[in-house]
């Protein structure tokens, strides 16, 4: 069983099928795991057991598979990015060069720690990039901002 963390710092493209458990509608990790782009299927801990196995054999034979308690919280996040990314790449050329950084770096799902060990700077000094590259961006919270970048919000390119 793979962790949250330890699933975002795993390479991608191992091809490793990945059937993720959640913690109800509401569990902060949604979007995150959703848009790492590392997760097959989704189910909630509390779905009927045949879910699960419904899931698991979508995933095994390659087929994507979303928890009906799941989903209506997903479109709904996935609707805030889409509303959102227009004024949002706008928004995008006003950030510095370093909060672009770190602004690539949450859309990979990285925490504010790892974040500050690729950048080779202080916790602290993230989380002050962290709340700027929020309020720059008109989002409420990572999770909104993660779906705009990875709706193209932020120019193409790696930290610098």
């Amino acid at each position: 069983m793979l962790t949250a963390g330890r699933l975002r710092a795993s390479p991608a493209g191992t091809g490793t099928r990945v059937l993720a458990i959640l913690d109800g509608p509401d569990d902060p990790t949604l979007a995150t795991t959703l848009l790492t782009g590392r997760v097959d299927g989704l189910v909630d801990r509390d779905d009927p057991d045949r879910d699960f196995v419904e899931a698991a054999r979508a995933v095994l034979a390659g087929s994507g598979w979303v928890s009906p308690q799941l989903a209506p919280r997903m479109l709904a996040t996935l609707r805030d990015g889409i509303d959102s990314a227009a004024g949002l790449t706008a928004s995008a050329t006003a950030l510095t060069a370093r909060e672009q950084d770190v602004a690539r770096l949450m859309s990979s799902g990285l925490t504010n720690s790892e974040i500050a060990r690729e950048l080779q700077v202080a916790v602290s000094t993230v989380k002050f990039h962290v709340s700027n590259v929020l309020r720059k961006m008109g989002c409420r919270d990572r999770a909104q901002l993660i779906a705009a970048l990875h709706r193209g919000a932020l120019p193409a390119g790696g930290p610098r």
